[in-house]
Order: C-alpha cells, then structure tokens, then sequence
C-alpha cells in the first residue's frame, strides 16, 4: 500500500521537526520546506496527500503559497491545512476559507489534535 504524504511548510525548524516525528511516528511520509515557495515547488514535484502549511514565513507567506498552490491544476486538489498562532478571530477564519485552506489547526496544538486533522482530511497511513 502507497504511504500518504504530508508536505510541512513551517520556517520553524522546531516545528517542521516537531510535526515531522509525530506524523512519522504515525505511519506518515513527510516532505518539509523552510518557507513558502520551496513548499510550492515542493508541491508541484511531489504532488502530497496534504500541506500543513504555516502562515507568517519569508520569502513566500502561507497566504501567498496556498493561493499558487490552489490555483495551479497541477496541484489545486491537495488539502491545505493552515497551522497558525494568530487565527482568533473571524475575521482570519474567513480568510483562511477564502484563500483556499481546507482548514485551520491553532498553534500550539497537541500530537493527538494534530493526528485527528491528518488523518479526518487524507486517512490513516
């Protein structure tokens, strides 16, 4: 059976790591990228089950890169879930919906929440 795909797009390395040992741990292929374009060419490579992708980073934000990822037909259908520590009001939650994002996990967010996201958009590995 084919191994499901996560792509991380955080300029966290503590994140990407942290995120990367959960879903590995889980069963999960991981792909990472420092920032949003490297997480767009990533995606156009690879073409991953799902993006968790992070919002305020260089070079590419998560705004911009989801918007290239969803407009490309190449890549338009991969879930990407936005991961993010400033998304308290609606405001944010609407633009999150509007730009594409299949949905939105706060940071910090728990091993078991985070699990619970992968695997209700793409399934267990």
């Amino acid at each position: 059976m084919e191994s499901r795909v996560v792509l991380i797009v955080d300029d966290s390395e503590d994140n990407r790591f942290l995120y990367q040992t959960i879903l590995t741990y889980a069963g999960y292929a991981v792909l990472e990228a420092r920032h949003g374009a490297e997480g767009v060419e990533l995606a156009r490579e690879y073409h991953p089950n799902l993006v968790l992708m992070d919002i305020h980073m260089p070079v590419l934000d998560g705004w911009g890169a989801t918007r290239q990822i969803k407009g490309e037909p190449g890549t338009a259908e991969i879930p990407v879930l936005a991961v993010t520590a400033d998304l308290g009001i609606q405001q944010a939650h609407e633009r999150v919906r509007e730009t594409g994002f299949c949905g939105c996990l706060q940071k910090p967010c728990t091993p078991t929440v985070l699990l619970e996201e992968v695997r209700r958009r793409i399934g267990a590995p």
